[in-house]
């Protein structure tokens, strides 16, 4: 497990890898770029299984750029 969580550029990559698209900014809006229910299901997953951060779905809902969403998982990743 990683103490502080994904860096950025793991998270955004881990996000492109999701959307299928070579590379996101980090001021990409996960649902704008085509995200739904499902993608942040997988989104979740893969943060908890990679790093062994818990983030909850609600989370991607309310923080949906790239930069806000790796912001609060580092910051859960500090809470643990």
């Amino acid at each position: 497990m990683v103490v502080n969580g994904p860096t950025l550029a793991e998270f955004t990559a881990l996000c492109a890898e999701i959307f299928g698209v070579p590379e996101l900014s980090g001021d990409t809006d996960f649902f704008e770029a085509g995200g739904d229910s499902i993608t942040a299901a997988r989104l979740v997953v893969e943060v908890e299984e990679r790093w062994g951060v818990q983030v909850d779905m609600s989370d991607v809902f309310t923080t949906p750029t790239v930069n806000m969403l790796h912001a609060g998982i580092r910051e859960a990743a500090r809470a643990v």
